[in-house]
């Protein structure tokens, strides 16, 4: 079974600001709390780089993706990719990561995710939980490039 949407998040700074502060740092502050998942890898956004999370609940398994493309021109974005090494219940994954410019001072970053499982009763409940996550990060986005534009550090 096949699930693709998009969620958006509308920030106050421009989208090149916005895409140049989207690392690691961002990661580890959008990153599930250690009961839920341990980030084991976190390379960066660079093509090539790979991301490991070992997930505890509320299922379990290893799930490994790899930056597969990087746009750094507007509309600014980067992909993630994961066909092999996924949780159970999943058989595909891809996460693209865009940032559009909707003013001279604003952006939103859009969460376009499109994946497969290999079981539709375990996709609903899958699909469901990812899409909540994913809108659940519109205030940590705006926390982490508000304190990020003045020089806050995240940690």
């Amino acid at each position: 079974m096949k699930f693709s949407w998009v969620v958006r998040h509308p920030i106050n700074q421009t989208a090149s600001v916005v895409f140049d502060r989207m690392n690691e740092q961002l990661f580890e502050v959008l990153s599930p709390p250690k009961w839920m998942a341990v980030v084991e890898r976190n390379d960066g956004v660079k093509v090539g780089d790979e991301i490991w999370v070992k997930l505890k609940f509320p299922i379990s398994g290893f799930w490994k993706t790899c930056i597969i493309e990087r746009v750094e021109e507007a509309p600014y974005s980067f992909t993630d990719e994961s066909k092999f090494v996924l949780p159970f219940g999943m058989r595909y994954w891809k996460h693209v990561h865009r940032v559009v410019s909707m003013d001279n001072q604003t952006c939103r970053i859009e969460e376009d995710v499109t994946w497969e499982s290999s079981n539709w009763w375990i996709g609903l409940i899958l699909n469901l939980g990812f899409w909540l996550m994913m809108r659940g990060r519109r205030k940590m986005y705006q926390k982490y490039f508000e304190k990020n534009a003045f020089g806050v550090d995240m940690k």
